[in-house]
């Protein structure tokens, strides 16, 4: 997962940098540096936010807010 594709998803699902650390645990400052290119962006997030991502689809398709 490229950093885009991690703020787009991000963007999709509504959540903030900190929303995503927050809800997963992570210390905000671990994000950043994912984004920053100082540590590469887990395998899991990509799955993780697919997942989210599809359920936000999902759900708009189906008529639920």
């Amino acid at each position: 997962m490229t950093n885009d594709q991690f703020k787009s998803a991000l963007h999709s699902i509504g959540w903030s940098q900190a929303e995503f650390a927050r809800r997963t645990g992570y210390a905000p400052n671990t994000i950043s540096r994912w984004l920053g290119g100082e540590m590469p962006i887990p395998e899991w997030v990509s799955a993780y936010l697919d997942a989210l991502c599809g359920l936000k689809d999902l759900s708009v398709r189906i008529g639920i807010k």
